[in-house]
């Protein structure tokens, strides 16, 4: 569902292009706050924030008692970053590094610019920087889509710049995710795992267990709950699914996010060792645990129409990314927990998050490179860990640990990337797959033949690899 542009960035866009168009020019004093407030309606924490954006992009200067002043153009065009933050408090984070960045570095200039996922796909909105070569120096990208950007050569490998040191100290599931045919492309700066939120407040009401790690639900121990939990506790819906925003082509990579997991849990996967998808997406494995996952929405424990008014405060069960958890007010979380996902024959949940490349068309890789690893320092990621949860660093993590600012939720979280995540496939046809499974997805629960719609699905994804030659590496590429 399209999210509507929040009022800070509406403000910070209109300032950006009236210095664009010389309605202010360098050195001129723009409106003050309190005639931006009255110009534009808006609250001062709103234009508080418009103003940090500014300054992070390296679009205005503030100084104390005297006002907000424009930047000449050669300040603000450094290093640029391009960066797609999922919440304000993420925003918030990245304007607080540049500042930083910025005050302690004698190198180039950091100008970060944010880009929105929700109202003009992120494909499209790099598409149209790369092809009128206006690509930032400095890219954030989801790393499933990693493959896609690094076989049209539009990023360059980072394994020439990173140290033993900063490769060791993260997760190896980053290392994981931003590999792409044996070349490290992307360093993701959070990790993310599917899992199960519950309300300690309900399942206390109902007199339901809740299960150690260890023990964790097999799905069906878990329908047991969802059938006690609608027939004799009166939930409607027991379980919500991503959140509460049910089941939706909008929603694009969650499906696949979701279903991926599934199909693990059942020893299935999207393709075969050879890039072919017919013969495993659409095998007998695949076709039961897509079955099963439509099964969820077919009984009516869960459910495909938007229902985001009941997280959290009135769900029972939810199944979300782990950052759903990690946006929530402090107040809100001390009344969720957090469960493994449950499983089939094997437990499993996919991971991956957004990470860092450096653009092919960055005249600065080597000073690109030295903000991103400043940004891995182990001082930003503990500020990163307060917003997202679950930093890219294990010492990051183990220092959490140790002062005690990681709670029972959070472990579980660890344990089940650390033991049983699954990196979603990494190939430049990903975006289509996903697309392909979360369709496939979507018309199960709607009552369609699992095994009709995988056979589809597979027939298609193996048209799009033979399209594509199946995405060879010419000489000269860098991979």
């Amino acid at each position: 569902m399209t999210k509507a542009v929040p009022k800070y960035e509406a403000l910070r866009n209109r300032i950006v292009s009236d210095i664009r168009e010389g309605i202010y020019k360098t050195n001129d004093r723009i409106p003050s706050d309190t005639e931006l407030m009255a110009s534009f309606s808006v609250s001062k924490s709103t234009v508080t924030q418009a103003l940090k954006s500014l300054e992070a992009a390296g679009y205005v200067t503030r100084k104390q008692g005297k006002g907000t002043f424009v930047l000449e153009r050669t300040e603000r065009e450094s290093i640029r970053m391009m960066v797609c933050p999922s919440n304000d408090m993420e925003a918030s984070f990245w304007q607080d590094f540049c500042s930083r960045y910025n005050r302690s570095s004698e190198g180039p200039h950091l100008a970060i610019e944010f880009i929105s996922n929700e109202l003009v796909p992120l494909r499209d909105t790099l598409t149209k920087a790369f092809a009128g070569g206006e690509a930032p120096d400095i890219i954030s990208i989801d790393g499933p889509d990693m493959p896609y950007w690094a076989y049209m050569n539009a990023i360059i490998p980072l394994d020439d710049f990173i140290s033993d040191d900063l490769r060791d100290a993260l997760f190896p599931s980053i290392i994981r995710q931003g590999t792409f045919n044996d070349r490290l492309y992307h360093l993701g700066y959070y990790e993310s795992s599917l899992c199960l939120l519950y309300s300690k407040q309900k399942f206390s009401r109902l007199s339901l267990p809740v299960p150690s790690y260890e023990e964790g639900w097999t799905w069906d121990e878990f329908l047991g709950i969802c059938r006690k939990a609608k027939e004799t506790g009166g939930m409607d819906v027991p379980l919500l699914m991503d959140s509460g925003w049910g089941l939706s082509s909008r929603q694009g990579e969650w499906l696949s996010y979701f279903l991926i997991s599934i199909l693990a849990q059942d020893d299935a996967g999207c393709l075969d060792e050879g890039s072919h998808a017919r013969g495993a997406l659409d095998s007998p494995a695949a076709i039961k645990a897509l079955d099963f996952a439509a099964s969820l929405f077919r009984s009516g424990y869960s459910h495909i129409n938007d229902r985001r008014e009941l997280f959290p405060n009135d769900m029972l069960m939810s199944v979300s990314e782990s950052r759903a958890y990690f946006a929530l007010p402090d107040s809100v979380k001390d009344e969720i927990g957090i469960l493994p996902l449950p499983h089939m024959k094997r437990k499993a949940a996919a991971h991956g998050g957004w990470g860092l490349c450096i653009s092919k068309q960055s005249k600065k890789p080597a000073e690109s490179w030295d903000v991103i690893r400043s940004f891995f320092s182990i001082e930003n990621q503990l500020k990163l860990f307060k917003v997202v949860g679950m930093p890219a660093r294990k010492d990051v993590y183990g220092i959490c640990r140790d002062f005690k600012a990681i709670n029972h939720d959070h472990e579980t979280l660890f344990r089940q990337l650390s033991e049983c995540s699954v990196t979603r496939p990494q190939t430049p046809a990903y975006p289509f797959i996903s697309k392909m499974i979360g369709h496939a997805l979507i018309e199960a629960a709607n009552g369609a033949d699992p095994g009709i719609v995988l056979n589809i699905a597979a027939r298609q994804i193996d048209d799009n690899f033979y399209r594509h030659s199946y995405y060879p590496v010419f000489d000269g590429q860098e991979n």
